[in-house]
């Protein structure tokens, strides 16, 4: 048994029906409220949609209530939202005909991790934000956290008062040389992926690609950069867990506010994949793009992280070979002034 800490109030009942929950904080986030309003109206719309999964309600079966997100229980949150994605099957245990949580209760949380269901429910609460690594690495194994999210986790809890930041906007001596002499679509981004840089074969090949775009911002709320991209909504829950995982415990970070305020005001999905609390870097990734006209082009996404600017990356868009279908990027019916790759 690991060590327990005394319970602060008896356990409440927790493991409501509704995911979304509405807890009273005395100083609701900017991005707490936009939630609260963009989601009362989508009720009236009846763009219904679940937390924690990309199906809509059935009609009559969405949530009545909704949560505040508190930015300073970032622990608390990061919990509840990977509970409800476990399933009962998942650890083992009877699902059962008659219940109504999503995902794990509490004190089953609490049972597999060998705490108490009080001392969990102070971690959910956020009355404890420091528990010990012991007791970190079990909530990990019962959540099934893979690598990167247990690392995301365990910042949570030994989160220090952050810093602003580095900017992450000034490229480095020669970086559009460097852009240049690659052979296939190139560009640099920073932190909130913002494309600082680009070489002409990535601005032929995409919009969302050019200097000045912000890529989450493209590919969520931009039809065009939708259609070049059939595999979108795939790119786009792996661009919000990259996004999370860079950003990690800087909640107060003004920028990343501004750009995740403004995608859960404009999109359901992105406040669905925000919601999970999903946590990956990201690496090599197969995608296609479709341009008007002409055939679609394959491509492995690769990304390196610059030594003179951690905050930026280097993406290259590497020539793939496609099935039999689709041809080649580096096939004469593919992309301009993008040569061909040698095969790995």
């Amino acid at each position: 048994m690991l060590r327990e800490l005394p319970a602060e109030s008896a356990v409440d009942p927790g493991d409501e029906p509704c995911p979304l929950r509405h807890e009273r904080t005395a100083f609701p986030s900017l991005l707490s409220v936009a939630s609260l309003s963009v989601r009362a109206a989508e009720r009236a719309r009846g763009d219904r949609v679940r937390r924690g999964t990309a199906r809509a309600y059935p009609p009559g079966d969405e949530p009545r209530t909704v949560r505040l997100v508190d930015a300073r229980n970032e622990l608390g949150t990061f919990l509840r939202a990977r509970r409800e994605l476990v399933q009962p099957e998942d650890v083992g245990l009877p699902r059962g005909a008659t219940r109504k949580v999503h995902g794990l209760r509490r004190e089953e949380v609490a049972a597999l991790a060998g705490i108490s269901s009080e001392y969990y429910l102070r971690l959910e609460r956020g009355r404890d934000t420091h528990p010990s690594d012991q007791v970190l690495d079990a909530l990990a194994r019962v959540l099934q956290l893979d690598h990167e999210s247990r690392g995301y986790l365990l910042d949570l809890a030994r989160a220090r008062p952050s810093s602003p930041p580095a900017e992450g906007d000034r490229l480095p001596a020669d970086a559009q040389l460097l852009l240049d002499t690659i052979g296939a679509p190139a560009f640099i981004v920073n932190r909130y992926r913002d494309v600082l840089a680009a070489n002409a074969a990535a601005t032929e090949l995409s919009p969302m690609m050019r200097p000045g775009v912000n890529r989450i911002r493209a590919l969520f709320l931009d039809a065009e950069t939708q259609r070049a991209h059939p595999d979108w909504e795939q790119h786009a829950a792996s661009m919000v867990a990259q996004l999370r995982a860079d950003l990690g415990t800087r909640t107060d970070d003004p920028r990343a506010q501004t750009l995740i305020g403004e995608l859960t005001m404009k999109s359901s999905l992105f406040r669905t994949l925000w919601d999970r609390h999903d946590v990956g870097r990201g690496g090599r990734s197969d995608t296609l793009i479709v341009r008007p006209g002409r055939p679609p082009l394959a491509f492995r996404q690769e990304k390196l992280q610059l030594v003179a600017d951690p905050a930026l990356l280097l993406v290259v868009y590497l020539p793939q070979t496609a099935p039999s279908d689709v041809p080649p990027a580096d096939s004469g019916e593919g992309l301009s002034g993008c040569r061909a790759w040698p095969e790995t």
